[in-house]
């Protein structure tokens, strides 16, 4: 056995005296260097553990307020529901009134038919149901005058 480590140790000086590193040597820095590979590798997995954490939480902090949009959203559309049907019952009772009042009277004026027009057309658009269609077939058989705030000119 002693003879082995004589060789080995003849072995070294060789490599040393001639390559400036023996065996000792080159093994010290393989596993030096390879120690830090791993301690680089740790240090990395670390990095990336902890921005998977961080990604984690930003995505359950994005849940949490597209949850919240979510119900922002359905509350909108409920208002916005709401506000459409108070506008078409606006819509019916300025028709029904109007209509009442020309129907009543006998005649519309030029200016009178073409608000009570607008009316009807914005009624419509909000999906009025055939109570205006009515009424508004029979404003329209109604004669028309040419007085009031506009004339035929103004309104043509």
């Amino acid at each position: 056995m002693l003879e082995w480590l004589d060789r080995l140790m003849e072995l070294n000086s060789f490599l040393l005296s001639l390559f400036g590193i023996g065996i000792f040597g080159g093994l010290y820095k393989l596993t030096k260097n390879t120690a830090n590979i791993v301690k680089e590798k740790k240090k990395e997995n670390k990095q990336n553990k902890e921005t998977l954490e961080e990604l984690i939480q930003s995505n359950s902090s994005q849940d949490d307020r597209l949850d919240e949009l979510e119900k922002y959203n359905a509350m909108a559309d409920k208002r916005a529901g709401n506000l459409a049907k108070a506008q078409k019952a606006t819509l019916h009772n300025a028709i029904w009134n109007k209509s009442e009042v020309y129907l009543a009277r006998g005649y519309v004026t030029i200016g009178e038919l073409n608000n009570f027009d607008i009316l009807y057309h914005a009624y419509k658009a909000v999906e009025g149901n055939h109570t205006g269609d009515m009424l508004h077939a029979k404003v329209k058989a109604l004669p028309v005058r040419d007085e009031g705030i506009l004339s035929r000119k103004e309104v043509t």
